[in-house]
Protein backbone atom coordinates (compact mmCIF):
# COMPACT_ATOMS: atom_id res chain seq x y z
CA UNK A 1 0.00 0.00 0.00
CA UNK A 2 2.99 2.29 -0.40
CA UNK A 3 3.60 4.35 -3.50
CA UNK A 4 6.88 5.80 -4.74
CA UNK A 5 6.49 9.47 -5.59
CA UNK A 6 8.56 12.17 -7.21
CA UNK A 7 10.04 14.70 -4.76
CA UNK A 8 8.39 17.52 -6.70
CA UNK A 9 5.03 16.27 -5.44
CA UNK A 10 5.96 16.69 -1.78
CA UNK A 11 4.86 20.33 -1.67
CA UNK A 12 1.51 19.43 -3.20
CA UNK A 13 1.02 16.50 -0.83
CA UNK A 14 2.06 18.38 2.30
CA UNK A 15 -0.12 21.41 1.71
CA UNK A 16 -3.02 20.20 -0.44
CA UNK A 17 -3.74 16.61 0.58
CA UNK A 18 -4.29 16.49 4.32
CA UNK A 19 -5.36 12.84 4.25
CA UNK A 20 -1.93 11.53 3.17
CA UNK A 21 0.73 10.40 5.62
CA UNK A 22 4.22 11.31 4.41
CA UNK A 23 7.08 8.97 5.27
CA UNK A 24 10.62 10.06 4.35
CA UNK A 25 13.29 7.39 4.03
CA UNK A 26 16.61 8.95 2.93
CA UNK A 27 16.22 9.27 -0.86
CA UNK A 28 12.79 7.80 -1.36
CA UNK A 29 9.52 9.28 -0.30
CA UNK A 30 6.62 6.98 0.26
CA UNK A 31 3.04 7.80 0.96
CA UNK A 32 0.24 5.72 2.19
CA UNK A 33 -3.33 6.83 2.12
CA UNK A 34 -4.77 6.53 5.58
CA UNK A 35 -8.19 7.15 4.14
CA UNK A 36 -7.98 3.97 2.06
CA UNK A 37 -8.75 1.88 5.12
CA UNK A 38 -11.61 4.18 6.04
CA UNK A 39 -13.06 3.97 2.52
CA UNK A 40 -12.75 0.19 2.53
CA UNK A 41 -14.46 -0.07 5.93
CA UNK A 42 -17.26 2.23 4.76
CA UNK A 43 -17.78 0.20 1.59
CA UNK A 44 -17.85 -3.06 3.56
CA UNK A 45 -20.35 -1.65 6.07
CA UNK A 46 -22.58 -0.35 3.29
CA UNK A 47 -22.38 -3.67 1.46
CA UNK A 48 -23.28 -5.54 4.65
CA UNK A 49 -26.32 -3.34 5.24
CA UNK A 50 -27.44 -3.75 1.62
CA UNK A 51 -27.00 -7.52 1.73
CA UNK A 52 -28.96 -7.72 4.99
CA UNK A 53 -31.75 -5.57 3.54
CA UNK A 54 -31.85 -7.56 0.32
CA UNK A 55 -31.86 -10.85 2.26
CA UNK A 56 -34.74 -9.63 4.41
CA UNK A 57 -36.69 -8.46 1.38
CA UNK A 58 -36.34 -11.77 -0.47
CA UNK A 59 -37.22 -13.81 2.59
CA UNK A 60 -39.93 -11.53 4.02
CA UNK A 61 -41.66 -10.15 0.93
CA UNK A 62 -42.79 -6.59 0.39
CA UNK A 63 -40.68 -3.75 -0.90
CA UNK A 64 -38.17 -2.64 1.75
CA UNK A 65 -37.25 0.53 -0.16
CA UNK A 66 -40.90 1.47 -0.59
CA UNK A 67 -41.66 0.68 3.04
CA UNK A 68 -38.82 2.89 4.20
CA UNK A 69 -39.75 5.74 1.87
CA UNK A 70 -43.49 5.68 2.52
CA UNK A 71 -43.62 4.74 6.21
CA UNK A 72 -40.62 6.45 7.84
CA UNK A 73 -42.61 9.48 9.04
CA UNK A 74 -45.03 7.18 10.89
CA UNK A 75 -42.38 5.20 12.77
CA UNK A 76 -39.92 7.90 13.83
CA UNK A 77 -39.06 8.09 17.50
CA UNK A 78 -40.94 10.63 19.61
CA UNK A 79 -44.40 12.05 19.28
CA UNK A 80 -47.75 10.34 19.12
CA UNK A 81 -48.93 7.45 17.00
CA UNK A 82 -50.95 8.61 14.02
CA UNK A 83 -52.60 6.59 11.27
CA UNK A 84 -50.35 5.73 8.32
CA UNK A 85 -51.02 6.95 4.79
CA UNK A 86 -52.51 4.78 2.07
CA UNK A 87 -49.13 4.77 0.31
CA UNK A 88 -47.47 3.41 3.47
CA UNK A 89 -50.08 0.66 3.73
CA UNK A 90 -49.65 -0.13 0.02
CA UNK A 91 -45.88 -0.51 0.55
CA UNK A 92 -46.51 -2.92 3.44
CA UNK A 93 -48.79 -5.10 1.30
CA UNK A 94 -47.30 -8.58 1.03
CA UNK A 95 -44.70 -7.97 3.75
CA UNK A 96 -44.35 -10.60 6.48
CA UNK A 97 -43.86 -8.39 9.55
CA UNK A 98 -42.78 -11.23 11.87
CA UNK A 99 -40.08 -12.11 9.36
CA UNK A 100 -38.82 -8.52 9.21
CA UNK A 101 -38.71 -8.45 13.02
CA UNK A 102 -35.98 -11.13 12.89
CA UNK A 103 -33.76 -8.58 11.13
CA UNK A 104 -34.28 -5.73 13.61
CA UNK A 105 -30.90 -4.79 15.10
CA UNK A 106 -30.05 -2.37 17.94
CA UNK A 107 -29.01 0.13 15.24
CA UNK A 108 -32.46 -0.05 13.62
CA UNK A 109 -34.07 0.27 17.06
CA UNK A 110 -32.03 3.43 17.66
CA UNK A 111 -33.49 4.99 14.49
CA UNK A 112 -37.15 3.99 14.59
CA UNK A 113 -39.81 3.22 17.19
CA UNK A 114 -40.61 -0.49 16.99
CA UNK A 115 -43.78 0.22 19.00
CA UNK A 116 -44.92 2.63 16.27
CA UNK A 117 -43.90 0.15 13.55
CA UNK A 118 -46.18 -2.48 15.11
CA UNK A 119 -48.95 0.14 15.38
CA UNK A 120 -48.54 0.99 11.67
CA UNK A 121 -48.54 -2.71 10.70
CA UNK A 122 -51.77 -3.24 12.65
CA UNK A 123 -53.38 -0.11 11.19
CA UNK A 124 -52.51 -1.33 7.67
CA UNK A 125 -53.73 -4.90 8.38
CA UNK A 126 -50.30 -6.25 7.41
CA UNK A 127 -49.57 -9.99 7.31
CA UNK A 128 -48.10 -12.01 10.19
CA UNK A 129 -47.76 -9.26 12.77
CA UNK A 130 -45.84 -10.63 15.76
CA UNK A 131 -47.65 -10.92 19.08
CA UNK A 132 -44.68 -11.42 21.36
CA UNK A 133 -41.50 -9.66 20.26
CA UNK A 134 -39.96 -7.59 17.45
CA UNK A 135 -36.22 -7.06 17.76
CA UNK A 136 -35.74 -6.53 21.48
CA UNK A 137 -39.13 -4.81 21.85
CA UNK A 138 -41.59 -6.94 23.83
CA UNK A 139 -45.10 -6.42 22.49
CA UNK A 140 -47.53 -5.85 25.36
CA UNK A 141 -50.65 -7.98 25.45
CA UNK A 142 -53.98 -6.28 26.02
CA UNK A 143 -55.48 -7.04 29.42
CA UNK A 144 -57.79 -10.01 29.33
CA UNK A 145 -61.41 -9.23 30.02
CA UNK A 146 -62.79 -11.76 32.48
CA UNK A 147 -66.37 -11.24 33.50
Amino acid sequence: SFYYINKSLVHHLLYKQKSFIIIVDQTKIFITMATRCLYFATIMLTASILVLGISAQFECGGNIIGIRAQCITFVQKGGENFPPSESCCAALKGANISCYCKYVTPFIESKISIEKAIYVANACHAQNIPTDKCGSYVIPHPPSSKA
